[in-house]
């Protein structure tokens, strides 16, 4: 009985031992794996902004939209890719159809669900 008392006791030791040292080496250095494509309506540049980034922007500008960094517009949102031309269109793009090729586009639940993708 008092040797399985020690090894029950052992083993619970070498558990938490082991998740406390995965733990620490999970967040060391994690990288940000969260980005996104973004899109500028006002001179259709295209450009990447991770979670951290869109995090320190919304921080420091509590309020403000977010702007395009090469032309300063407002009128920014997340991209996504037309499947037949490879075009980006805001995710939020009212038309049913491409704006470039005119290629029928994704429903806005199935944009919905690809956002997290």
């Amino acid at each position: 009985m008092q040797k399985e008392k020690i090894i029950l006791v052992l083993c619970a030791l070498a558990v938490l031992f082991s998740l406390v040292v995965v733990k620490r080496s999970c967040s060391r250095g994690k990288p940000d794996v969260t980005k996104a494509d973004w899109l500028c309506e006002d001179c259709s540049a295209t450009y990447v902004f991770t979670q951290k980034e869109l995090e320190a922007h919304y921080t420091e500008n509590y309020g403000e939209p977010l702007t395009c960094p090469e032309c300063g517009g407002e009128h920014v949102g997340p991209a996504r890719y037309c499947p037949h031309c490879d075009e980006p269109y805001l995710l939020s793009y009212p038309g049913e159809d491409c704006p470039h090729c005119g290629d029928p586009l994704p429903s806005m639940n199935e944009r919905m669900r690809l956002q997290g993708k």
